[in-house]
C-alpha cells in the first residue's frame, strides 16, 4: 500500500466510519486510513431507510440520537453539504396494553433527559398521518424534532467531506486481522492491521 503507517485505520466507508474519519481528522489526529472493500455506501448505508431519531429506548441513545439531530441540522453551514435531513416527527405504535405501559415509561425516561417526547392517542396519530388506519394500536409515542436523512445524499455528504478533511479512504480495499501486544494494566494494544493490500 501506498501508506505502511496510520494514526487511525477505520474499518468500513459507511455512515459510522465515514464520519468518524472526519472526526478524527478534526480532533486532531493525522493520518486517518478507511479501510472498505467494495465503494464507500456500497453497503446499508446507501439505501438504509435514513431515519435520524432521538426516541432511544435508554438515556445515552436519547442523547447519541439528539446530538445526531443537532449534527445533521448544522453539516451546511459546518461542510458546505449535507445529508438531506428532513424534520417531519416520529411516532413509535403501540399496540397492547403492555406496549403502552412500556411507551410511557419510555418517555418518562426521555423527558427526564431533556427529550421533548410525548404520548399521542389515536386521534392524534391520524392527524399527523392521514394515511393511518383508525385501528390495531392504541397510540404512540412521538418526537417532533425526528426525521430521516437521504441516504445516497448522506454518503455523497461524507464522502466530501472525508476528501476536504484528508481522510485516505482505500475503496476496493478489505479488513483482514490485527496485531497486538501486551500494553497497560493487562490490555492489548494494537500495532497493525492486515488488510488485503498489505499491512498498515
Amino acid at each position: 500500500m501506498a501508506r505502511e503507517r496510520a494514526d487511525l485505520v477505520v474499518v468500513g466507508a459507511g455512515t459510522i466510519g465515514g464520519w468518524a474519519s472526519v472526526f478524527a481528522r478534526e480532533a486532531g489526529l493525522r493520518d486517518v486510513v478507511v479501510l472498505e472493500r467494495e465503494q464507500a455506501g456500497s453497503g446499508a448505508s446507501g439505501r438504509a431507510a435514513g431515519m435520524v431519531r432521538a426516541q432511544g429506548g435508554m438515556p445515552d441513545t436519547v442523547r447519541l440520537g439528539s446530538w445526531s439531530i443537532g449534527f445533521y441540522r448544522g453539516q451546511r453551514d459546518r461542510y458546505d453539504t449535507d445529508s438531506g435531513f428532513m424534520q417531519r416527527g416520529y411516532v413509535i405504535l403501540a399496540t397492547t396494553a403492555r406496549g403502552e405501559r412500556a411507551a410511557r415509561d419510555r418517555i418518562a425516561m426521555q423527558r427526564a433527559v431533556g427529550l421533548d417526547a410525548r404520548w399521542v392517542d389515536v386521534d392524534e396519530i391520524r392527524r399527523l398521518i392521514p394515511a393511518m388506519a383508525a385501528d390495531g394500536y392504541r397510540g404512540g409515542s412521538y418526537v417532533a424534532t425526528d426525521g430521516w436523512v437521504d441516504p445516497p445524499r448522506n454518503v455523497r455528504a461524507y464522502s466530501l467531506a472525508m476528501q476536504r478533511a484528508g481522510v485516505s479512504l482505500r475503496e476496493g480495499v478489505g479488513f483482514v486481522g490485527i496485531r497486538t501486544r501486551a500494553g497497560l494494566r493487562g490490555h492489548r494494544e494494537v500495532t497493525a492491521v492486515e488488510t488485503t493490500a498489505g499491512t498498515i
